[in-house]
């Protein structure tokens, strides 16, 4: 089990993902007629992560392309450079499964999916560290402690709790 914490969501980057579905041979695909379902899938993304308030200077954009050998079920996410060609492709792909599993298959490969990750650098829903706009009496004490398993030191121990009125 992962630990999770809410300090990590207040001060991580806004993420969000997408995905089309694009089943082909990779060697009859024109990589140029995938540029609009990339292109869609970016705005979908960004439009996205501009409703919760991140400007259009702090989204980065990630182009990916979930790829396998013909007749593998399990596919690679490999990231995709805007304008690549096929043979570059095939060459990210090649070179990921060497990655992963220690040979390189020869033969048709296929694209899966394309995939869009996009990322809100720099706007966090609380700024923790702006200490000018803290009030008198503002603490970064826990209003109490109390004992609970932690799963990941497979003990008990002392967990911080804090009351959230601002």
């Amino acid at each position: 089990a992962l630990p999770i914490s809410a300090w990590g969501m207040l001060v991580s980057d806004l993420q969000h993902d997408v995905s089309q579905t694009v089943v082909r041979p990779l060697d009859e695909v024109i990589w140029g007629e995938l540029e609009p379902v990339f292109a869609e899938l970016e705005d979908t993304a960004t439009r996205t992560l501009q409703a919760q308030g991140v400007p259009d200077e702090e989204i980065g954009i990630t182009r990916l392309a979930d790829l396998r050998y013909r007749r593998q079920e399990h596919t690679l996410t490999v990231p995709v450079p805007s304008g690549a060609t096929v043979p570059e492709v095939r060459e990210l792909l090649d070179r990921e499964h060497l990655n992963h599993y220690g040979h390189v298959i020869s033969g048709r490969a296929e694209v899966v999916t394309l995939r869009v990750h996009a990322t809100g650098s720099g706007r966090r829903p609380v700024d923790l560290t702006a200490q000018s706009d803290w009030k008198e009496g503002d603490r970064l004490e826990p209003d109490f402690v109390a004992q609970a398993y932690d799963s990941v030191r497979e003990m008990a121990c002392d967990h911080a709790f804090y009351t959230r009125d601002r």
